[in-house]
């Protein structure tokens, strides 16, 4: 294998479907700002008008449901352990 074979293989592999849909929310977020930013107009609005607070809720949103989700699939595995038939 080549280094470029390398390097596309760990990229490609390296990448959870978790971070992609982070990703790709970035990046439409981004974009969608950018067009719908009307450049004419007298009233402007930048991200650092943005609440420090709305930040901080958006930025630990995915984490409260990540650790919530994995509280639950514990929980499951524990019942289905417990409640097994033979």
């Amino acid at each position: 294998m080549n280094l470029s074979g390398f390097i596309s293989c760990y990229v490609i592999n390296s990448f959870s479907p978790l971070s992609f849909s982070l990703l790709s929310q970035i990046v439409q977020a981004m974009v969608d700002y950018q067009l719908w930013r009307h450049q004419a107009s007298l009233l402007t609005f930048k991200l650092g008008d943005i609440p420090l607070l709305a930040w901080l809720l958006v930025s630990l949103s995915p984490l409260l449901v990540m650790v919530v989700n994995e509280v639950v699939k514990l929980h499951e595995i524990r019942y289905e352990i417990r409640h097994e038939w033979y």
